[in-house]
């Protein structure tokens, strides 16, 4: 019989379970909140219809079906006895036969657990923080993760907040609930209030900055974490599906020729500066037009509104070229491309772009906060006097021709020139 995963408490709050499904190994997720009841089947990332609902002690068992693509059927089942909760998966074979239970990942005995589905080692740091803004214009610092993937050697850079990697911990932690392996996760560094301390001061920046990059350090040497979907798209490499994201500086374009397929905007060409000068988006060394995803992105909403940065390929579309996913940290890849456009135009600068794309080559990656192996580099001791504001891009020269056409212009077509 296949192993599986002791049961939780009825009042354990949010729990994820993962299966892993048929010879192509399809990952089905159940995320259930066993306090509100609401539950959510995806398979391969994408939602099962029907599966959204309300499972509670007072409701009793629920029992969730699904198909793949290949033949295989299955169904998750959620039960209740006394004030524990348990799950279980099991599956049919496309040439039919009695159903088969399969072990959920954190398992003992699953497959994960006996190292063959440990996921790929990662090379991870976190480097020099800059300082952005809020949706509202609020100065916000945003940290930045950059990963390469050691089997293949595919890298990525990406901005986080430091609200992310709390919703990263919620996240592991749910996957984590009923395994003997819980009390191993290591705990974020703490909130802190900004009543009693400066989170813009350099030295408490750096500080953290220090102990983000431990925290991922450890996070990723608890067992068949490197396998957890949450933590590989934090990370922002899923498959060959990257996401990077960059700064744009107040006062000059973007350099961006932004095009509409289907309800997604997506990056059709790069510009430069109106005096022929490389734009930031040509400098960026992240935006590479040309690259496919291989079918649409999204960040999505886990059951009760958790966040849960999953990037997942929608495999029956069409390849697209690189998307816009993110605003200033916030996520708008549901948005609709006329409205991102005014987005755009009115978001406050300096402006952070988050991309969706397929990354097809590695780019060079910035040092700082220490990799896989390595432990990161201690804190410096703090200055007696406070340092100087962190540091900012640099404003572009003023230019020397014509006066510049508007920040945001519209191309011929759907196309618009930002």
């Amino acid at each position: 019989m296949a192993a599986t995963v002791s049961g939780v408490s009825v009042f354990a709050g949010m729990v994820q379970r993962t299966w892993r499904i048929g010879p192509r190994r399809l990952p089905v997720s159940l995320q259930h909140n066993t306090v509100t009841g609401a539950r959510q089947v995806f398979l391969d990332g994408e939602e099962v219809p029907g599966s959204a609902g309300s499972s509670t002690f007072f409701s009793g068992a629920h029992t969730l079906t699904f198909s793949t693509p290949d033949g295989w059927r299955g169904a998750v089942s959620i039960e209740f006895s006394g004030t524990s909760v348990c799950y279980k998966c099991a599956v049919t074979p496309p040439e039919g036969g009695a159903a088969l239970p399969v072990a959920e990942d954190n398992a003992v005995g699953s497959a994960a657990a006996d190292g063959t589905a440990v996921g790929p080692l990662f090379r991870i740091t976190v480097d020099a923080p800059e300082m952005g803004c809020s949706e509202t214009g609020e100065p916000v610092v945003f940290y930045c993760v950059s990963a390469t993937r050691l089997s293949d050697g595919l890298a990525t850079r990406v901005h986080r907040r430091f609200r992310d990697f709390f919703a990263l911990n919620d996240a592991v932690r749910a996957a984590y609930q009923g395994s003997h392996l819980l009390g191993s996760l290591p705990e974020p560094p703490p909130r802190g209030f900004k009543f009693f301390e400066n989170h813009s001061d350099p030295a408490f920046v750096e500080r953290r900055r220090w102990l983000l990059a431990d925290y991922l350090l450890k996070l990723e040497a608890v067992p068949r974490v490197r396998a957890n979907a949450d933590f590989v798209a934090f990370l922002g490499l899923v498959g060959t599906v990257r996401e990077t994201s960059c700064f744009f500086p107040a006062n000059a374009p973007l350099g961006l020729s932004l095009g509409k397929r289907e309800a997604l905007t997506e990056v059709a060409a790069l510009k430069p500066l109106p005096d022929g000068r490389p734009s930031v988006a040509m400098l960026s060394s992240v935006i590479v037009v040309g690259d496919t995803v291989r079918g649409s992105c999204a960040c999505r909403a886990g059951a009760a509104g958790r966040p849960a940065p999953l990037l997942r390929p929608n495999r029956r579309a069409p390849p697209r070229t690189p998307q816009i996913s993110k605003v200033n940290g916030e996520d708008v890849l549901s948005m609709a491309h006329e409205v991102l456009l005014a987005r755009l135009k009115s978001a406050p600068r300096p402006l952070l772009l988050h991309f969706l794309g397929e990354a097809r080559a590695v780019f060079g990656l910035g040092g700082g906060g220490g990799g896989r192996g390595d432990a990161p580099a201690p804190p410096p001791a703090a200055p007696k006097q406070a340092a100087a504001a962190l540091p900012q891009l640099p404003p572009p020269p003023a230019p020397t021709g014509p006066a510049p056409p508007p920040l945001f212009g519209v191309e011929q077509g759907s196309e618009g020139l930002f």
